[in-house]
């Protein structure tokens, strides 16, 4: 195949778009495949999490059932560092109007 030589801007839009419609159905075939291969890894992620899970409760202690719930362990999440408050300065409105130059 011979390289295409764009010659100006009208030239590389008529070509972008015939290069599109001439492959719109293998790029979509493309993405539909992907799309497949996609959901099939989530779903087998899926089914692996729920056994693990299932696993996990098999292993787990026996909760005490004389215990109110309120009383009974709950698996704490993970906290995030705390970012410490966030301060909003005041906006001199009057001092924008007049923009600087540099």
């Amino acid at each position: 195949m011979e390289p295409v030589v764009i010659q100006d801007a009208d030239h590389i839009v008529r070509f972008s778009h015939e290069f599109y419609v001439n492959n719109l159905e293998f790029i979509t075939a493309r993405y539909q495949n992907e799309l497949e291969v996609k959901r099939s890894k989530e779903r087998e992620n899926q089914a692996e999490d729920i056994e693990m899970e299932a696993e996990e409760v098999e292993e787990s202690e026996p909760v005490d059932e004389q215990q109110p719930p309120e009383k009974q362990q709950q698996p704490q999440e993970p906290q995030e560092p705390s970012e410490g408050a966030i301060v909003f300065e005041t906006v001199e409105f009057e001092r924008l109007e007049k923009m600087p130059t540099y």
